[in-house]
């Protein structure tokens, strides 16, 4: 029998070892870091990363095969839509919209951004496009923090282009205080 203390992963109710410096619960950094290494390389041939990297014979494929639903989350809370609006894959958010039904109505599980929210911190002037023509009140979504999607706009035509869809945008303040504005 291996008498490594990385062994087996208990649950951290199951850890004596308050500091956690030299137990093997999931509160311990050798677990951390290896349950992290196989959320990667599961996460590697998701529906999600084809989508990430606008990989569009992969999603296509991913989805004719019937694995996932277009609008299935994985362990981090973001759907394939999620991430091809953040990095500005047209053609793939194109697929999943259009040829799938992925929803418009999507959030991040932790701060509730929309993929407006997504499609504007990423600065795609074509996604941020498409999506305000196939849903225009995504534009007055705002996420826990009170943020609009025009407060997360990372270029010049995409705030522009929030701005034109939801004028009210350009004067609410989220959370903080702080109305929406970009400089280069």
């Amino acid at each position: 029998m291996d008498s490594s203390p990385f062994c087996r992963v208990v649950t951290s109710e199951e850890c004596t070892d308050v500091e956690h410096k030299n137990c093997n619960c999931f509160r311990s950094p050798a677990a951390i870091l290896y349950s992290q290494d196989l959320l990667e390389l599961k996460h590697q041939s998701s529906l999600c990363e084809f989508a990430r990297r606008g990989d569009v014979q992969g999603v296509r494929g991913f989805l004719k095969k019937g694995r996932l639903e277009v609008d299935s989350c994985n362990v981090c809370g973001y759907n394939p839509l999620l991430y091809a609006c953040k990095n500005g894959n047209l053609e793939v958010c194109q697929i999943l919209i259009e040829d799938f039904g992925a929803s418009l109505r999507a959030r991040t599980r932790s701060l509730r951004a929309n993929c407006l929210h997504r499609a504007a911190v990423g600065g795609s002037v074509e996604v941020t496009r498409l999506l305000l023509r196939k849903d225009p009140g995504l534009a007055a979504e705002a996420d826990v923090d009170g943020n609009l999607p025009i407060h997360k706009a990372s270029s010049g035509e995409v705030y522009s282009l929030l701005l034109e869809a939801y004028p009210q945008g350009g004067k609410t303040k989220n959370r903080r205080g702080e109305l929406p504005s970009w400089c280069p």
